[in-house]
């Protein structure tokens, strides 16, 4: 392994590790990382960093000092946001590669997939309108990025295509 690939694997590997949070172990006013303060300790205000929250956490639930509020921390909440939506957003980004293999094994083609454009615009809109909270803008910004993604399906599916025939011109040439 050269020095540019080493430099690719281990910046790839601390990027994702600092993006997960990994980086962020620390927790202010404690003496051990994750450690709760003893009981009864008068300085351990509820949703203040040194309750043992790590600070990861108190920074995503906002201000810890605001009265009468609370971090309502929930794994059903926490499940539900990870299979609503960042599971079919994981999905959605596969379509270009998804699309491309289909093209390359020539079960869908990139034509068909432009004939069908107006209508996938038409369901990603509609899509985001039911996923989305009632306004146009969080409409749009969540249709924008499948219609792009199904344009870049369409581009990937007609180079898979190509790809595909200029393998077989070879081949039938060379065999």
């Amino acid at each position: 392994m050269d020095r540019r690939e080493f430099l690719k694997v281990t910046g790839a590997g601390a990027l994702t590790l600092f993006l997960s949070g990994c980086g962020i172990n620390a927790v202010s006013g404690d003496k051990k990382a994750g450690a709760a303060p003893a009981a009864g300790n008068a300085e351990a205000k509820p949703g203040s960093v040194s309750n043992g929250k790590p600070l990861k956490i108190v920074v995503l639930c906002g201000s810890p000092h605001k009265a009468g509020t609370s971090a309502l921390l929930a794994i059903d909440r926490y499940v539900n946001f990870l299979v609503s939506f960042v599971i079919p957003f994981g999905l959605l980004f596969e379509m270009p590669l998804i699309a491309a293999a289909l093209a390359r094994t020539g079960l869908i083609h990139a034509e068909t997939l432009r004939q069908g454009r107006r209508f996938a615009v038409l369901i990603s809109f509609i899509v985001s309108a039911l996923l989305t909270p009632p306004d146009v803008m969080s409409q749009v910004m969540m249709a924008i990025p499948s219609i792009l993604l199904f344009e870049c399906s369409i581009r990937c599916a007609a180079w898979a295509e190509r790809s595909c025939k200029q393998e077989t011109a070879t081949l039938t040439v060379n065999g």
